[in-house]
């Protein structure tokens, strides 16, 4: 699924897309009370999410795998 589905590169670029829609419209539509900055922060945080999620997984199965649980030291 990691190899084949989760494409970070694409998902990165579609946030991008959306947060690109959203700054030329402003967050005049928001429900929450959101500055920008603070939109731009929480898009940079997503972002990393989505770079580094693959390799958190895999290192959750390979521990796993090996028959340590989650977090557990060797």
């Amino acid at each position: 699924m990691l190899d084949e589905v989760w494409d970070a590169p694409a998902l990165i670029a579609q946030a991008d897309r959306l947060a690109d829609l959203i700054r030329a419209d402003g967050l005049t539509g928001s429900r929450e009370f959101v500055t920008m900055a603070e939109f731009e922060q929480s898009l940079a945080d997503r972002k990393d999410f989505l770079t580094r999620r693959a390799e958190e997984v895999r290192a959750q199965l390979a521990a796993w795998e090996s028959g340590l649980g989650a977090g557990e030291e060797p």
